[in-house]
């Protein structure tokens, strides 16, 4: 059985792997069931076997490309240990991998209606990137009763947002060059904000004070140009 089963999951990493090759080359808009067999040098019927349609194709080649985003985002900010380091770091890392993922980069550009269900309002997408960064966010470093489901919230967004109107000059910068802007761009501007959660914040930052949110009685550090989050 288990020998069955380990044969079963070879196959559909296969395809999916098709899938993805197919992607970074034309886009996900042209991906087909008889394509990706074609590719996979698997019959049309095997395909079908562990996919149910097109659809099903393109959704579990975007979901292994994010478990794979995940694992390494985790890996690269493991090896930080400084919260404010580790955001800023971590943020800039973040950023240059999805705006050079080739298959992102190749939707965004040819078939960026693909992404719709995953990059607009409320999507189970942005939901689950929350919740990821919210296990990054270490609670020993932030202040009894911060609302750390509401840091995450703003990361993801500040995140989300680059990645749909990337940073002037991101536009055949290196990676080298497009982890720098990202994580320049953290220092200013969501760096100050995860000051107001830290257990060693501002003074008088009141715990459950929001990206949008004035500090209680205390003094706000914040740099002048964070003015464009208010």
């Amino acid at each position: 059985m288990a020998g069955r089963d380990d044969g079963r999951a070879q196959t559909r990493a296969r395809i999916v792997g098709a899938v993805l090759e197919w992607a970074a080359e034309s886009g996900l808009g042209r991906v087909s069931m008889d394509g990706v067999a074609r590719r996979a040098r698997l019959a049309r019927a095997t395909v079908y076997q562990h996919f149910s349609g097109r659809d099903a194709l393109v959704q579990a080649a975007i979901r292994s490309e994010l478990d794979r985003f995940y694992v390494e985002v985790d890996r690269f900010a493991s090896r930080i240990r400084g919260h404010e380091e580790r955001m800023a770091a971590t943020f800039g890392f973040a950023y240059a991998y999805l705006l050079g993922h080739p298959i992102l980069e190749r939707a965004m550009a040819i078939n960026p209606q693909v992404l719709t269900p995953h990059i607009l309002g409320d999507s189970p997408t942005l939901a689950e990137g929350r919740r990821f960064f919210r296990r990054e966010i270490r609670n020993g470093d932030y202040r009894p009763g911060a609302n750390i489901d509401e840091l995450a919230d703003f990361v993801v967004r500040q995140l989300h947002s680059l990645v749909l109107s990337p940073l002037p000059g991101s536009a055949g910068a290196s990676r080298e060059e497009r982890v720098a802007a990202g994580r320049h761009y953290a220092e200013l501007f969501v760096v100050p904000i995860q000051r107001r959660y830290l257990a060693t914040g501002p003074t008088g930052a009141g715990d459950n004070t929001g990206p949008g949110g004035g500090d209680q009685g205390g003094h706000d550090d914040r740099p002048e140009t964070t003015g464009l989050l208010e």
